[in-house]
């Protein structure tokens, strides 16, 4: 399917989206779609919403730092040794030694990918010189927590060009280029812990009010929770999926 698409998107059997597909291929396109260039690695469940989580967000003794971390004498995670392939201007490929100093991100396993990262990242898995097989390597070796939530998303934070295809967004959260949306795919959570930033929910977010007419109230599983959605809070998210 070379050249046949422009955007890659997973989704499972339990993704709805909230967008005709004529309006899908709108936002996306290429000329002049509001989210041309634009990499989406997070929900709506994002501690840093439409931008992926830096592991220096979350407090130093929280394990999603300190899985990939060391601390002490400063901040520091790992430093990935890896070749890129550059186009010259004369347009030769020519290799290039790099030596990055990574920071870990958080992002979610759902994901709204450009065409030209997404050729990158198979391609790199091929060499294992690369940014990402030697990070994938370090990993494997260290013994770290090896998912899709971090190991893209960090691929993407730490490698030049593709850092400037995040989402900018505004003050409020929302996309700079389509003010309406706040969220690449709606989720309802609640680990009951401290987020990136210190909050400590002492109720569930999300508990249903006692006037509902609802009997069965919805009932926390894991991170996720299970039961009746709030139509406005998807309208207001503007995601993409829920």
């Amino acid at each position: 399917f070379a050249g046949k698409w422009d955007v890659f998107i997973n989704i499972s059997g339990d993704s709805m989206p909230t967008l005709t597909q004529k309006s899908f291929s709108d936002l996306f396109h290429p000329t002049n779609g509001p989210l041309r260039n634009i990499n989406f690695v997070t929900s709506s469940a994002c501690e840093t919403g439409l931008v992926p989580t830096s592991v220096y967000d979350f407090p130093t003794w929280w394990p999603k730092r300190k899985q990939y971390t060391t601390e002490g004498f400063g901040k520091r995670g790992p430093t990935i040794k890896h070749v890129e392939l550059i186009t010259d201007e004369s347009g030769a490929t020519v290799a290039e030694n790099k030596l990055t100093n990574v920071t870990m991100h958080f992002g979610s396993q759902w994901m709204v990918l450009q065409h030209d990262f997404v050729e990158y990242f198979v391609k790199s898995l091929d060499r294992k010189d690369s940014f990402p097989s030697q990070l994938k390597k370090w990993l494997n070796d260290t013994e770290k927590p090896f998912t899709d939530e971090t190991f893209i998303p960090t691929i993407l934070m730490n490698l030049y060009p593709f850092n400037e295809t995040i989402p900018k967004v505004n003050e409020d959260g929302s996309l700079v280029n389509l003010p309406s949306m706040r969220a690449a795919r709606f989720e309802r959570m609640d680990e009951q812990g401290p987020s990136a930033f210190g909050f400590y929910p002492l109720k569930q977010r999300y508990e249903v009010s006692s006037s509902s007419p609802i009997n069965d109230k919805p009932k926390a599983w894991g991170p996720y929770f299970l039961g009746v959605y709030d139509l406005s809070d998807i309208k207001h998210s503007g995601a993409l999926f829920v």
